[in-house]
Formats: C-alpha cells, sequence, structure tokens
C-alpha cells in the first residue's frame, strides 16, 4: 500500500468514533449511499467517506496532501474535509457511504488534518451487502436517493425525521452492524501469509466471483477450487470469514444482481438468470432477504451514482 499517512492507528479512530456516535446519539446525516464509479472528485466538506470496490483498483487518490492506493478487496476509509481526487479507472465498480459530521461536537477532530486509510478485507462481499442495505433503508425514507456532492441527501434527520420510528431503528441497526463488521476488519491481524487456509479461502473467492452466474455451482465445486475436502474447506472458509461458503456465494450474486438492476433493458427474471438463479421467485424471496425490499422495489427507487 501506497500511502504517506503516517499514524495508521489514527485513522482507525474515524471509525470507532462515529460507530460510537451512531450507537450512544442516533443517527448521522447520510449525504450520499450508493455506487461510486471509477474516480475521486469530492470538494471539500466536512465529510466521512467509506469506500469498498468490488471490481478494479484505483492506483492512485489523493486525500488533501496524503496520496493511497485502493485494491480490490480493501476498503478505503477517509475524512472528505480537505478535498480527494484521482485519475479515473472505468473498469473500477465501488460502493461508497458518505456520513456529514459537520454539526456533531464530539466528531470535530476527525476533520483536523486529512485522514486516510486503505487496509485489506477479508468479506467484501459481506460488506458490499450490508452498503446495499443500508441503502435500501434509506430509499424508505427519501426515494429519489441521495445525489452527490450538490443534491439532496439520501437520508437528512431533519427532514426525514417525523418517519416512524421503527424505520430509524431499521437504518441505525444496519448501520452499527455495518460498522461493527468494519471494526472487526480492522483490528483482524493483517499478517495471514502462514495463517492455515488463507490461500485456500482467497482462492474460493476469485472462483465464485467468476462463476457466480453458475446456478448449479455446489459447495464441493468451491472446494475443489480451494484444493480442499467440502467439509474441511466449510471449517476453515466460516472461520475465517465469519460466513459459509454458500452465505459469500449468494451475496455476490446479489451484489451483481443490485449492479445489473440499473441496466433498463434487462427484466428481474433475466437479472436473476444472469446471476444463477433459475427459479424467479427464489431470486426474489433471496434478493428480499438480503436487501430488504424486492428486486422490483429496489429498482424503482434505486438511485443514480455520485459526481465521481
Amino acid at each position: 500500500m501506497d500511502t504517506n499517512c503516517k499514524n495508521m492507528d489514527n485513522n482507525c479512530i474515524i471509525v470507532e468514533q462515529v460507530a460510537r456516535h451512531v450507537a450512544k446519539k442516533g443517527l448521522l446525516p447520510i449525504p450520499y449511499i450508493g455506487g461510486g464509479g471509477g474516480r475521486f472528485r469530492n470538494p471539500p466538506a466536512p465529510h466521512v467517506e467509506i469506500c469498498v470496490p468490488a471490481v478494479g483498483c484505483i492506483e492512485k487518490f489523493r486525500v488533501g496532501t496524503l496520496s493511497n492506493r485502493l485494491p480490490r478487496n480493501h476498503v478505503a476509509v477517509h475524512n472528505v474535509h480537505f478535498g480527494n481526487r484521482s485519475n479515473h479507472f472505468p473498469n473500477v465498480i465501488s460502493t461508497c457511504l458518505f456520513f456529514d459530521i459537520s454539526r456533531e461536537p464530539d466528531l470535530v477532530d476527525l476533520g483536523q488534518h486529512p485522514l486516510s486509510m486503505v487496509f485489506p478485507i477479508r468479506d467484501p462481499a459481506g460488506l458490499a451487502a450490508l452498503l446495499t442495505r443500508i441503502n435500501g433503508r434509506c430509499l424508505a425514507f427519501f426515494p429519489r436517493g441521495g445525489t452527490y456532492p450538490a443534491g439532496p441527501y439520501a437520508f437528512d434527520p431533519h427532514r426525514d425525521g417525523r418517519a416512524f420510528d421503527l424505520k430509524q431503528l431499521q437504518l441505525q441497526a444496519v448501520l452499527l452492524e455495518f460498522l461493527g463488521a468494519l471494526l472487526k476488519e480492522i483490528q483482524a491481524p493483517r499478517d495471514t501469509s502462514d495463517t492455515p487456509g488463507s490461500v485456500p479461502t482467497a482462492q474460493a473467492e476469485d472462483f465464485m466471483r467468476h462463476n457466480y452466474s453458475n446456478p448449479r455451482l455446489t459447495l464441493s465445486d468451491i472446494a475443489l477450487a480451494a484444493h480442499l475436502s467440502p467439509d474441511h474447506f466449510g471449517r476453515v472458509f466460516r472461520r475465517e470469514t465469519g460466513v459459509t461458503p454458500l452465505r459469500r456465494l449468494r451475496a455476490i450474486r446479489i451484489e451483481h444482481a443490485c449492479r445489473l438492476m440499473h441496466q433498463a433493458g434487462l427484466r428481474i427474471r433475466e437479472i436473476g438468470r444472469h446471476v444463477g438463479f433459475e427459479d424467479p421467485l427464489h431470486f426474489s424471496r433471496i434478493f428480499r432477504a438480503e436487501i430488504g425490499r424486492s428486486p422490483r422495489a429496489y429498482r424503482l427507487f434505486s438511485c443514480q451514482g455520485p459526481n465521481k
């Protein structure tokens, strides 16, 4: 990782302080949640951004005076107080989440100087699925969706504060689940090169991402790609990622389905087939379980990407 950031531990405070605030004081404004495109191009603003790429690599980006690189299977966490920018990498597909911290005295220190951290993650599909659920919860408040940087917020407590309390609790719950999963990734040991199963797990992840569209993909197929028996592979994979291999495969399929929803020429049953579901009813049930709304409702209220 190429970074000029001198104190990585201080950057972990970004996630810790935001999570603590959401847990104790409630929801923060969310300027944008959704697809991030292939570049960073945000003017200075009192925001914190979390970006998870699903495809491709941003070879270099800057946060104020700091420079960094964002590969696949990594996550970027930084403030936007000093702006961020990069060249355009058209092959990158990412998901971004912004928090507005301008009115929160307990978070003011996060904007004192540029902060930027990029770290590897073991469960990118799981984090992407949680971001998609957060987007769904925000759309329940504001179906138009947020636009960034100049448009309306995806969630604004002052605008949406009169909504039924259950909806706010649901949004807060999935935000805390996401921030908790992110903290777990940050705190995980980074040097796992000698850990049994690390290479097989990475091989399995790559295999699933290249073969998710096969509706007959089985646990045995994935284990074979990882060069382990199905039983042993299942134990190793779950120990390292916290989910079963088939649960990860399901998350990868729904992640790709969400991206295909933006292609107007594809019918929902066709999208299901593209991501490995032969039965459209089964696809709808799994999609609703993962995202919190039906494929049709998600497509209807899905927002556009930010100006990146």
